[in-house]
């Protein structure tokens, strides 16, 4: 009745799937960050300001790798 949940190639299906959504849900959510960052910096003119920027930019670079990473893996 519950082979199912023995089965290893559902449980990776799983994890994968997860992986997979959660990092396309971090993407966005970077890209909000990278969105609030620049209206941030044109309301409130820091000398650090281009230097937030870039690392908004950065993580949103990285989110993005870890979204094709997890495209690869399924």
């Amino acid at each position: 009745m519950f082979d199912f949940l023995n089965n290893q190639s559902l449980l990776s299906f799983f994890i994968k799937a997860f992986a997979l959504v959660f990092s396309i849900i971090f993407l966005l959510f970077t890209v909000v960050v990278y969105k609030q960052t620049q209206t941030m910096n044109k309301t409130l003119s820091t000398s650090v300001g281009g230097v937030i920027v870039s690392i908004s930019f950065l993580q949103m670079l990285i989110a993005l790798i870890i979204v094709l990473l997890a495209f690869t893996i399924i």
